[in-house]
């Protein structure tokens, strides 16, 4: 695995274009740990294409070394996203690399994370169609549905500039006690949250 940070920066923004490495980082960062097999099953592609791709992102220092446990007659190989670069890789740095890309590049780096977001929102669909009719009622209670937001708008280009701010100004606000929380917060089960705001194209 490649150490050098701003390297691994480097090769994580140009993952940003793979439809299949961008899929692997949300389902790894959502999950925790999985094998290629099982990341194959969510993204709907050939073990032989997971495996290349995971090859070069632990190369890249975008993942850890696999985890090799052995399973009686078997071994399986477990992949992590590599936290620490995501952690120190800001907001303004992946922009300052992304204004640097040609047209055709950052067309790519949008549809592919748009694709990536669709797919981690069929992840979630996927676990609630898996779940028995006992967890459902056990899991999906009041406090449940007070906790979801749905929301769907379409805005003018004031209104739409505003929300977008204040959103920045909250997020922004949440980070710089984001440690704190972490420590407290490390063992508990992670919630989602998806905000996806776009201008009109």
């Amino acid at each position: 695995m490649n150490e050098d940070t701003e390297y691994g920066k480097k090769r994580l923004i140009e993952s940003f274009r793979n439809q299949s490495k961008l899929s692997i980082l949300i389902i790894l960062l959502q999950d925790g740990k999985m094998t290629a097999t099982q990341m194959a099953k969510i993204i709907g592609t050939s073990r032989s294409n997971i495996y290349q791709n995971l090859k070069e992102m632990v190369e890249d220092g975008i993942l850890k070394e696999p985890e090799v446990v052995v399973k009686k007659n078997y071994v399986e190989k477990y992949y992590y996203p590599n936290t620490k670069l995501l952690d120190d890789f800001s907001e303004k740095q992946q922009m300052d690399l992304m204004t640097k890309k040609s047209p055709d590049e950052l067309r790519e780096y949008l549809i592919s994370g748009i694709n990536s977001e669709i797919l981690r929102l069929k992840i979630i669909a996927r676990k609630i169609e898996m779940k028995s009719n006992d967890e459902v009622r056990r899991d999906f209670d009041s406090q449940f549905f007070d906790q979801i937001l749905f929301t769907n708008s379409w805005l003018s280009r004031k209104s739409y500039e505003y929300m977008v701010n204040r959103i920045r100004e909250t997020f922004d606000d949440f980070y710089k006690d984001d440690k704190k929380v972490k420590e407290k917060d490390e063992e508990e089960e992670k919630y989602n949250l998806i905000l996806i705001g776009i201008p009109k194209i």
